[in-house]
């Protein structure tokens, strides 16, 4: 399960409306992992040097991928082990679609 990056309110001298911002959230493909299924990364022949992430990593995954729900009024979409492409040290590197993303609301 991972949460995707908040949004920041502003991208240049334009506030996005909440309703954009929340759209976009959801389209992200950058997230920080919230928890890893018992299942994640027991299957040696795709993964035999180990899991790939841990819990409170920030990762990139492909957009449109996994099931995208709200989990106690937070939006977190659930991904399969697989679906993890890399692990990114700073998350606010990542330039995805000219949106900015705020590490500290993640």
């Amino acid at each position: 399960m991972v949460k995707p990056l908040k949004v920041k309110e502003k991208v240049g001298s334009l506030y996005l409306p909440e309703q954009v911002r929340d759209d976009v959230q959801q389209m992200t493909n950058v997230a920080r992992v919230l928890k890893l299924g018992s299942d994640a990364y027991k299957d040696e022949g795709k993964f035999p040097s180990g899991p790939w992430c841990k819990e409170g990593d920030y990762v990139v995954y492909q957009k449109f991928r996994g099931v995208k729900i709200a989990y106690k009024g937070v939006p977190v979409t659930i991904i399969a082990d697989d679906e993890v492409l890399m692990v990114v040290p700073e998350p606010t590197d990542v330039n995805n679609n000219m949106f900015n993303f705020s590490k500290a609301s993640a």
